[in-house]
């Protein structure tokens, strides 16, 4: 297969998209003919048919090596991709940027450090790692997943988010659940460990009515400095002016927050020295 080019994977998913040589073509900008030439190298190349050609105007269909084919030519296409970013990166005289995905509470260690930073949700993290739509992302650990590659970056615990003023903020001990109820609670959806952290609450706060439900930091900590509601989100996510992050008495388990990436890019120097920044940001945090 070292003799594949982009052209001939571009090519084969234009026809499982479009499901027929002609469209392949009007979406590639090519004639019909080029498109079937690309398809007849890629084959050649393969050493299997990988598109069943039916006889007329029905539609065409991949075969099974030409499924397999498919299943990679998006992470190969996207790696090339990312290759040409970084080389015209280099050219520029500028160091490399990463795109990095994020969790609640990721920035408050980086601060304007990550200008590529996007928030990720955990269910299709790997993929778009794997795929080379992200270089690399905070996350939860652990991660079971043998195409990542790992480190942990620190033990967050878990807090009661809550108004500088509010009762809770003047406690000298640890709070308990009974102490911060009878106000709204702010539920923040991105993050993961939300359903478990509120378990630890039982009744308390429900009394006070239906929780605000937001997947903003920004929202949350607006509620929370205005005395509207309170949260329990990892220490990392309870900052900002107003507010006051209380320690839990038996408290769910920290959030241990990693940095997570694709193991084939494991000898990627950008993302090495990203790892390597964190780490040291996260000791001010009492991180490793």
């Amino acid at each position: 297969m070292s003799a594949v080019d982009m052209r001939q994977l571009a090519a084969l998913e234009a026809i499982a998209r479009e499901r027929s040589f002609r469209g392949a073509a009007q979406a590639l900008g090519y004639v019909q003919s080029a498109v079937s030439q690309q398809i007849v190298q890629l084959e050649r190349a393969c050493g299997a048919r990988l598109v069943d050609r039916a006889p007329g105007t029905a539609a065409v269909a991949l075969t099974a090596a030409g499924e397999l084919v498919l299943e990679h030519a998006a992470a190969v296409r996207e790696r090339y991709g990312a290759a040409e970013r970084e080389l015209a990166t280099l050219k520029r005289g500028a160091g490399p940027r990463l795109r990095v995905g994020v969790v609640p509470g990721a920035l408050a260690l980086m601060g304007d450090g990550l200008a590529d930073a996007e928030p990720v949700c955990p269910c299709t993290l790997a993929e778009r790692l794997v795929r080379g739509e992200l270089d690399v992302a905070f996350c939860g650990l652990p991660v079971r997943d043998e195409r990542l590659s790992s480190a942990e970056v620190l033990d967050d615990p878990i807090v009661a988010f809550v108004a500088a003023g509010a009762p809770a903020a003047a406690l000298e001990r640890p709070a308990l659940p009974a102490d911060l109820a009878g106000q709204r609670l702010v539920r923040l959806t991105a993050w993961a460990g939300q359903d478990t952290a509120l378990r630890w609450l039982g009744r308390a706060g429900r009394a006070a009515g239906p929780p605000h439900v937001t997947d903003r930091e920004a929202t949350l900590r607006s509620l929370v400095a205005a005395g509207e509601a309170w949260a329990i989100v990892p220490r990392l996510v309870a900052t900002g002016p107003g507010t006051a992050a209380v320690v839990l008495r038996d408290g769910p388990s920290p959030r241990r927050l990693g940095l997570v990436w694709s193991a084939e890019r494991s000898g990627v120097p950008a993302i090495a020295a990203f790892v390597a920044d964190v780490r040291r940001a996260a000791g001010a945090h009492g991180g490793s």
